[in-house]
This record gives C-alpha cells, sequence and structure tokens, in this order.
C-alpha cells in the first residue's frame, strides 16, 4: 500500500501483504459475480462505494498526484519550453499547409 504525505514528499511504499491482497481479490469477486449474475448498477454502485471506502481508494490517485509535485521547478520549466516549442512548430506547420 502507499501512505499519502501531503506535504509532497515522495510516498512511502509498503508491498501487500496477503491479507490485502486477498481482500482486494474478495472484493472484485463480489463485483464481477454481481455483474456476472446481472443485478442492477444501483445496487452494483452501491456495493462498489462500500468496498472503495473499505480499502481507502483511490490510494494510487494520491501517490500520483504527490508524484507529480515532487517534480522540480527547473524540470517543470524545460517541460513547458519544450511544449511551447511543440505548440509553435504545429503552428508553423498549419500555416505552411493553409498557404499552398
Amino acid at each position: 500500500m502507499v501512505e499519502y504525505n501531503p506535504r509532497g514528499e515522495l510516498p512511502i511504499y509498503e508491498d501487500t501483504t496477503e491479507e490485502e491482497n486477498y481482500k482486494l481479490k474478495r472484493s472484485l469477486d463480489i463485483l464481477f459475480n454481481m455483474i456476472i449474475k446481472g443485478r442492477s448498477l444501483i445496487d452494483i454502485q452501491k456495493v462498489a462505494a462500500r468496498l472503495a471506502d473499505e480499502h481507502g481508494w483511490p490510494y494510487l490517485r494520491k501517490a500520483a498526484n504527490t508524484l507529480e509535485m515532487s517534480i522540480e521547478e527547473e524540470e517543470l520549466e524545460d517541460l513547458a519550453d519544450a511544449y511551447d516549442e511543440l505548440v509553435q512548430r504545429m503552428k508553423e506547420d498549419l500555416m505552411g499547409e493553409n498557404e499552398e
């Protein structure tokens, strides 16, 4: 599992335990069985919401946000410059195609 650190530091990763793997597999089994048996969508949504709370989901999204915040400002500036350069090239290409 991943521990969320709101200060923008890198997340702390831990290997999932056998118990956590079992809980996730059990949850997927419950949802898949409901879908296969043709249960109503509202019932599936209620069960999915309960299972999400049980697992503390969306923990992966929190980790991704934390990783995004950990990028250095210089790297962000380089990415922004590369993006601006790409947009400029695309504009020039489009203008060239319109003239022909």
